[in-house]
């Protein structure tokens, strides 16, 4: 009784035939091992970005039900560096009226 085993890490045109249905790959039936491959990993690739870009679009873009919008890591930092440009411009507005006003 013999049994053919799959024992390479590269999956066989099979199984890259499975994963194309799932990812719905068009033309995959007429396509061979090498091309389900590259055809694979284009959509898994789309699929990956396209998540991305949901999540991104979800986090900058959406306001929660207290009217809070919610910021990315990048819009935060940047309001906090405008923060901290309006605090040190008004210590230096404080320390020159402090300087021309008589005592």
């Amino acid at each position: 009784m013999t049994e053919e085993t799959h024992e390479s890490d590269e999956p066989t045109k099979e199984e890259l035939y499975e994963k194309a249905q799932e990812l719905d790959v068009e033309g995959r039936s007429t396509m061979d091992k090498a091309e389900l491959a590259e055809a694979v990993e284009e959509a898994e690739e789309a699929d990956d970005t396209e998540e991305a870009e949901a999540v991104e679009s979800a986090s900058t873009e959406n306001v929660t039900d207290t009217g809070w919008k919610i910021l990315s890591r990048a819009e935060e930092e940047e309001a906090q560096h405008e923060r901290r440009r309006q605090a040190d411009a008004e210590v230096e507005g404080a320390a020159k009226a402090a300087k021309t006003t008589p005592f």
